[in-house]
């Protein structure tokens, strides 16, 4: 999976295929004819996701089926009130992330995704967060909420 590159995201970074399932094979005693395997790709916006299968397809020599198009890639302009608090209160040049959520479905809602911890930690076996990290995440709110109502505010 390493070898499966794609194109970065300026905001959010590059894309990362995860195999997370892996089942084959009848008995132990057996060589399976086939093996499944779920790859987690969670992909940024501007990514096609019938290009992707097909690419990933290629680079596995493997059959590709979409599970699930669902959670398309989400993006809210950087010059949004949200966007432009959201990258202050995080004292940075950018905030996001290219992981999925619910906002998927919020349509055309503006949102951002953050949320304190290492996200490479997420979804992980003994997934944790540290008090510090905790700590740092409410002070990043704060921070976002009063900037934010400083932009609308300043309209």
């Amino acid at each position: 999976m390493s070898a499966l590159r794609f194109p970065a995201h300026p905001l959010l970074g590059e894309a990362r295929a995860q195999v997370t399932q892996v089942s084959g094979g009848l008995a132990r005693n057996q060589v399976p004819d086939r093996c499944e395997f779920f790859v987690d790709l969670r992909t940024t916006p501007g990514m096609d996701h019938a290009k992707v299968a097909e690419d990933v397809g290629k680079a596995l020599e493997s059959e590709v089926v979409v599970h699930s198009a669902r959670y398309l890639p989400k993006g809210t302009d950087a010059g949004h009130p949200l966007v432009r608090a959201a990258v202050a209160a995080a004292g940075q040049a950018t905030v996001g992330s290219s992981t999925t959520s619910d906002w998927a479905f919020l349509g055309d809602v503006p949102a951002v995704k953050v949320g304190p911890g290492d996200t490479l930690r997420s979804h992980q076996a003994n997934e944790y967060l540290m008090r510090a990290e905790l700590e740092a995440g409410l002070a990043f709110y704060r921070r976002l909420l009063h900037g934010y109502s400083e932009e609308v505010a300043r309209g």
